[in-house]
């Protein structure tokens, strides 16, 4: 992984931390090797990155802290497939993170891009994971709508 994504992710981390929100231990390849058995497709090695260096946010969204830009980025266990009804285009894309507790969902589509799952309002906001965390990062609202 580039020094830039890595840079970034150490970013957000240091955010969410600054501002109290619950943050999951890094995930063992093991746990992200699980995963892709149960969803039956690998994630993306940004993804890998991702979860390698923090397993998603453990906040409920009772307390969810608005520090956080809104978007929640789930931990492994919670990540699933897009499903043909929620956005036909982006089916079988992994859905990883959600925005406003669930006023509309992320997934990361097979060419790797991020796309908001919002059925006939799909669309990508991102060309991969990386811009997308850079935006968020730097609350950068074309990563909300």
């Amino acid at each position: 992984m580039n020094s830039d994504f890595e840079g970034t992710l150490r970013v957000i981390v240091a955010l969410w931390r600054e501002h109290g929100v619950d943050i999951r231990r890094p995930a063992k390849l093991e746990e992200i090797a699980s995963v892709e058995t149960r969803l039956g497709v690998p994630l993306p090695p940004e993804a890998v990155a991702l979860y390698r260096n923090v397993d998603g946010m453990a906040a409920s969204e009772a307390d969810f802290p608005i520090s956080t830009r809104l978007i929640r980025i789930w931990p492994l266990a919670e990540l699933r497939l897009a499903t043909s009804s929620e956005a036909a285009r982006f089916s079988g894309g992994i859905v990883f993170a959600d925005y406003l507790v669930h006023s509309h969902e992320y997934c990361l589509t097979s060419d790797g891009a991020v796309a908001i799952v919002a059925g006939d309002a799909s669309h990508i906001v991102s060309p991969s994971l990386a811009v997308f965390l850079r935006g968020y990062a730097a609350d950068d609202v074309r990563v909300f709508r």
